[in-house]
């Protein structure tokens, strides 16, 4: 493989990487936010829509570490495994 090639490969890997484990992490952090804000007194829906909204500011903003990161390795491993903490942690804080 040429040295171009490898470029465009690990490019396209980072972006890819940045969408899926971005959406990952914002769907996470969405569930989070959606689930413990009720619990300090802001009504399910409201909290709902903050979610969301903020959502879309950490997708872009993971987006934007994958691509600029220097060690995209560490940073997929640090993306994946949060997201899969929220994942996971935001229905046990709903039954609460």
């Amino acid at each position: 493989m040429s040295k171009q090639a490898e470029s465009n490969l690990s490019r396209s890997l980072r972006l890819i990487m940045g969408a899926l484990g971005g959406y990952a992490f914002s769907a996470g952090v969405v569930a989070v936010i959606a689930a413990g804000l009720p619990h300090f007194g802001l009504v399910k829906s409201e909290s709902a829509i903050l979610g969301g909204m903020l959502g879309m500011l950490v997708y872009l903003s993971i987006i934007i570490w994958m691509v600029a990161s220097t060690k995209p390795i560490r940073a997929s491993i640090v993306i994946l495994f949060a997201a899969v903490l929220m994942l996971v942690g935001a229905p046990l804080m709903a039954t609460v």
